[in-house]
């Protein structure tokens, strides 16, 4: 994907994982909506596991859900629209979550999970964040979100 319509990636279905992964960027993507971004396909998920960092998902249109888990540190969620059209009217939603935070490590300094910036709309909840007593979910910041 990519910033200009040229680049960006057209994803229908089904989920995009990434496991022990760095460095990776995802930007200007659609993801369960149909090439114009106003209108809701299907649910895609997107989940990060195990020491997926640093990772960037910015400038996306996104009608699922986004999971951060397992020892994911220094990632960025920003400019997003969830369960909005691309232009930022009408709703294209699953209905669940938008983003969830599950048993991500003790973050310390600039290797914390930044939620910034996003516009979130017909979800359920807008974001879970979770953990259990090895892995608890602190020293994030979910900061100027439109929800």
């Amino acid at each position: 994907g990519g910033y200009h319509p040229s680049d960006r990636n057209l994803v229908r279905s089904g989920e995009l994982f990434w496991n022990s992964t760095s460095g990776n960027t995802l930007a200007g993507n659609y993801f369960g909506t149909n090439a114009l971004g106003d209108s809701y396909l299907s649910d895609v998920r997107i989940s990060t596991i195990w020491s997926a960092s640093p990772m960037l998902f910015d400038s996306n249109v996104m009608s699922g859900t986004m999971f951060i888990e397992s020892a994911t540190s220094n990632t960025k969620i920003t400019n997003n629209r969830f369960g909005t059209r691309a232009d930022g009217t009408g709703v294209v939603s699953n209905g669940l979550q938008a983003i969830q935070i599950g048993n991500v490590p003790q973050n310390r300094g600039s290797n914390k999970v930044l939620i910034a910036n996003n516009t979130i709309t017909g979800k359920s909840t807008a974001i879970i964040i979770d953990g259990n007593a090895t892995y608890q979910s602190v020293n994030n910041t979910i900061s100027g979100n439109n929800i």
